[in-house]
């Protein structure tokens, strides 16, 4: 007997209840389904390959829900498979021990026959996309009762369930079939809500598929072309299934499981989403995505002073995303006034470079990382922008490809925010940790006291994030460092803390600031964060003298006052277009 492959998990197995995936053949594998899993959103998890011989656990005391994949192959003579009676029987006792199932098309299938229901070829294969509606009954059900009435699904078969199981019920109609419908613990969908239009191109352009195309009358690049323009919607209703699978019936059945062994289930995180790595998402993957709704990307790099380290920086992401992948569209270098030829190595790098003081000019120009971020989403052409400290060490394709990645994936996602280990430069010697003092010892604690939602952050005042126009737009810019937190509050405020992703970037090796000047950047955090939490949609506009000793050229030790100021630009949408509030 083969074993299984587990896949990322947050919890080891021997967690109550992992969500066991039963995967049929490579084609039809996790597609938009992946980063809920990867991500740690599915929480312990485990994929079983059926055809390779990988078997499921026999103890179903182990097993939290189940998710079974499509396939290539037919459900209705079980017996031309060798693996696939012995998945029946599985499939029936999971249900008959009330394990939360969830089958898709081949799964579907495979469901049907194992309840008692009856599977048949069809005369001709259902191809393309079709609006459902919900039945009385699948508007009570845990898992279809949020799909919205009218969104289409993507079906791509030849077979179908031409009879349901004794007392099964639809909760989905349209099309000429049944399909949806649940028998007690298991709800079995017909269509692919996994797949989006990346997925449907790889399999278009798969000869395996084109006899099934030729049957059904349908062209490859035809349905590609007719699904793109769906694709979002029918994503979007597709991971809104899986949502509430996982946070109805599987959770549920997780708790049950628990209290049986007389375990805790792990709390979730704080607030907001689990971190998701760099490497659940793929360079090219993403290239198809963004080409499939037509946004542009633009990476953006606020700059002073870092004629040292841009450079490389800017010739590494043009190397590898612009001229190799085609996945950004723009690098954007704003230059604030530096006076060691940042500018002019980043333009020879390859970087669109405008000078920060030229951008908006009539409204003139101040100092500070939130100004420079103002000016470059002014400047930038890019629909999705991918904000980048311009005196990273270690930069590579990781940190704009993990951070594109939730936003192309979800459309709930509005900012990604990065995540890393922060190595500090300590007397010649780099430490693996030490890094981001200000964060420990000022933001994190201020924001488990004050604005507990956002405790959950692992980096709040990382510099690398990636945001959608649409949202950049809406939102004031502190002018100096605290432009980062005051964004993930008023985010959090606006539209709720689901609205970011966290995205583990790795290792993250930059310049590190003396403590003095650690201080003053703590002070202007301190009145962001202040201010933010008497009134969060007032204007800023505060300062403060900060008293820091140092000695003079005699040793005598003294303080010197350093004026310290915070405040922010307004929305970007109200100086654009005056008048376009709300």
């Amino acid at each position: 007997m083969a074993t299984a492959t587990t896949g990322p998990r947050r919890a080891d197995r021997d967690a109550a209840g992992e969500l066991v995936v039963l995967r049929h053949s490579e084609v039809s594998g996790l597609s938009a389904y992946g980063p809920a899993l990867t991500g740690g959103e599915a929480g312990p998890w485990h994929l079983y390959r059926m055809p390779e011989g990988e078997r499921p656990p026999e103890d179903l005391d182990d097993v939290g829900g189940v998710l079974v994949l499509g396939g290539v192959m037919s459900a209705v003579d079980p017996e031309h498979h060798p693996w696939m009676p012995a998945e029946l029987r599985w499939l029936q006792e999971a249900v008959a021990h009330e394990v939360p199932v969830l089958g898709i098309c081949l799964g579907a299938q495979l469901l049907a026959t194992a309840l008692g229901g009856e599977v048949v070829p069809r005369g001709v294969p259902q191809v393309g996309a079709i609006p459902l509606r919900r039945t009385q009954r699948g508007r009570d059900d845990p898992v279809v009762s949020g799909w919205r009435d009218g969104t289409p699904a993507l079906f791509v078969h030849e077979d179908e369930v031409s009879s349901l199981p004794p007392d099964a019920q639809p909760l989905l109609e349209g099309g000429d079939g049944i399909p949806a419908w649940r028998f007690g613990s298991a709800v079995a969908v017909q269509f692919h809500p996994e797949v989006d239009a990346a997925t449907l191109a790889r399999w278009t352009a798969d000869a395996g598929l084109h006899p099934l195309l030729d049957r059904a009358g349908v062209r490859g690049t035809e349905l590609l072309a007719s699904y793109r323009p769906q694709a979002p919607a029918v994503v979007a209703e597709g991971r809104g299934l899986l949502a509430r699978f996982l946070a109805g019936p599987v959770a549920a059945r997780r708790e049950t499981l628990a209290a049986r062994r007389g375990t805790l289930v792990p709390p979730p995180l704080p607030r907001g989403r689990p971190i998701v790595h760099h490497t659940a998402f793929e360079a090219e993957e993403l290239r198809e995505r963004l080409h499939a709704t037509g946004q542009r990307v633009s990476v953006v790099l606020p700059a002073r002073n870092e004629a040292a380290t841009v450079g490389d920086i800017v010739t590494t992401l043009r190397e590898s995303l612009v001229d190799r992948v085609g996945l950004v569209d723009e690098l954007l270098v704003v230059d604030a006034d530096s006076e060691d030829g940042t500018g002019e190595v980043a333009g020879r790098a390859g970087a669109r470079v405008v000078r920060q003081r030229e951008v908006l000019p009539h409204l003139g120009t101040v100092s500070g990382k939130g100004e420079a971020m103002w000016k470059g989403l002014a400047a930038a052409e890019g629909d999705l922008l991918v904000y980048l400290d311009a005196d990273i060490v270690d930069i590579g394709p990781r940190f704009v490809i993990g951070l594109l990645g939730p936003l192309l994936h979800d459309p709930d996602v509005l900012l990604t925010k990065a995540v890393y280990d922060r190595p500090l430069a300590d007397r010649g010697q780099l430490r693996d940790s030490g890094g981001g003092r200000v964060t420990e010892l000022l933001a994190r604690p201020a924001l488990a006291l004050w604005f507990p939602e956002l405790a959950g952050l692992a980096q709040p005042l990382s510099g690398e994030i990636a945001a959608r126009r649409s949202l950049l737009e809406q939102l004031p810019f502190v002018q100096g460092y605290g432009v980062e937190v005051a964004m993930l509050i008023d985010i959090a405020d606006r539209f709720g803390t689901e609205a970011i992703r966290q995205v583990d970037l790795g290792r993250r090796t930059h310049d590190h600031q003396e403590l003095p000047a650690l201080g003053r950047m703590a002070a202007e955090l301190l009145q962001v964060l202040t201010a933010r939490r008497g009134d969060p949609h007032a204007a800023l506009a505060s300062e403060l003298t900060l008293w820091q000793p140092a000695r003079d050229e005699t040793g005598a030790l003294t303080l010197s006052p350093h004026l310290v100021t915070a405040s922010e630009r307004p929305p970007l949408r109200e100086v654009l277009h005056p008048g376009a509030h709300g």
